[in-house]
């Protein structure tokens, strides 16, 4: 069993190591977030720009465009619609294949 004397002057030897330890992780740490804080401050200043800059161009050729895409609405949800039809088949089929997969697995183990 270790005396009280014994357990300070363990905690006496390690505190170097701990004090060292502490300062790396503070570093570390207020490193990360004034990275973090970088890219936010940088973020907010590209969505500001865009929004400010590239949606009103945006809206505008829209705006001047409205009749041919509302002339190409109905190719467009054909086209939205077929593609969700073979998501959906091949999602299922796979879904499928691998239950079939899974009842061979466990006929094999039980059988």
């Amino acid at each position: 069993m270790l005396t009280q004397e014994q357990i300070n002057e363990a905690v006496k030897g390690a505190m170097p190591d701990i004090m060292a330890g502490l300062r790396k992780e503070i570093a570390e740490n207020a490193i990360y977030h004034a990275k973090q804080a970088a890219f936010d401050a940088v973020q907010k200043a590209v969505n500001a720009w865009i929004t400010e800059n590239l949606v009103p161009e945006i809206i505008a050729t829209l705006a001047g465009s409205k009749d041919g895409l509302l002339a190409m609405a109905p190719q467009l949800a054909q086209g939205i619609t077929g593609a969700m039809i073979a998501s959906f088949t091949d999602s299922v089929t796979k879904k499928l294949e691998s239950s079939w997969e899974r009842k061979k697995i466990f006929e094999a183990l039980i059988g």
